[in-house]
């Protein structure tokens, strides 16, 4: 069920989030608040802070249809019409810029390559919905 869960994250938006409780993760906060620069960070050893649940999977799923479907395409799997890059999300290892969770929440977080743009100051909950 775990696994159910981990790949349903990845396939709606590798975005998850923590809704009700605050977001405390010392990495996070460093990334955020400027006391180490981005090429400091090794986003490969991450770990997303925010547990697997209904409501985060649920609040992932309607910023994934929102903000990545036009590129990602809505089942995830790349709209080639669109964005002839765009990564397949079904496919982990077929990521462009890595797929650890610190690598997907990175790419998510300060764009990816020259098609994807970063989406943290798009997100209202930024560091959360990120996640």
């Amino acid at each position: 069920m775990s696994t159910y869960l981990i790949r349903l994250g990845f396939i709606f938006g590798v975005v998850t989030l923590l809704i009700a409780t605050p977001l405390v993760w010392n990495g996070a906060d460093a990334a955020t608040k400027g006391d180490e620069s981005e090429e400091e960070i090794d986003y490969k050893t991450l770990e997303n802070p925010v547990p697997f649940t209904k409501a985060s999977i649920g609040r992932g799923r309607v910023i994934f249809k929102r903000m990545c479907t036009e590129c990602h395409g809505p089942d995830g799997k790349g709209q080639m019409d669109v964005i002839a890059d765009a990564s397949d999300l079904t496919i982990p290892k077929r990521y462009y810029s890595g797929s650890t969770v610190g690598e997907i929440y990175s790419s998510i977080r300060n764009g990816a390559g020259t098609n994807m743009p970063p989406f943290l100051d798009q997100l209202n909950n930024k560091e959360d919905d990120v996640w």
